[in-house]
Formats: C-alpha cells, structure tokens, sequence
C-alpha cells in the first residue's frame, strides 16, 4: 500500500507497457519467495519447534539454509512465468 504510488508511476515512465496489474504481480513474485527464509514469517517458531523436536540443536539460521533453495527455486519459476505473461500479451486478470 505504500510502495504502490512509488513503484507504479516511476516503472510506468521507464516502460508504459507496465501496467499497474503488472507492477502488483512483480512485486508479489519478489515478496512470496523471500517470505519463506525471513524472520519475520509467522510460522517460523512453529516450523523451528517441529525442526528441533527431532534435532534439538538447530537454529533459526538452520531454518534459513534449509528454506534457501525453495526460495530460489521459488523466485526463478514465478519471475518465467510472470516474464511469459508479459510477453505473449496475456492479461494478469479479469
């Protein structure tokens, strides 16, 4: 909510083809992949506490390095397929 009066009119200048929809999708793309390894996630003392119910010894930072590759994997096949979106013109909503 406060980044969309920022990011919509500037990426909208440098490229009219980004459409406020567009603009929302990248940002999503780039928000849900790294939701997963910050300490922010609601779920991460739930997730650490089943993680240490088997191994007692692991840490937050465990936490992180086992999410890593998701959240790569997670960010290069969202940012294709937003890519495809974009350039075979299909629309991202109704």
């Amino acid at each position: 909510m406060l980044l969309g009066p920022i990011f919509v009119p500037m990426l909208y200048q440098v490229n009219p083809a980004m459409t406020p929809d567009l603009v929302a999708a990248a940002y999503r793309v780039a928000d849900s992949s790294t939701n997963i390894i910050t300490p922010m996630m609601v779920y991460s003392g739930i997730i650490l506490a089943f993680m240490r119910k088997y191994k007692p010894n692991l840490s937050f930072g465990d936490l992180i390095i086992l999410m890593l590759p998701y959240s790569v994997v997670f960010l290069v096949v969202w940012t294709i397929l937003l890519v495809g979106f974009f350039a075979f013109g299909i629309p991202l909503g109704f």
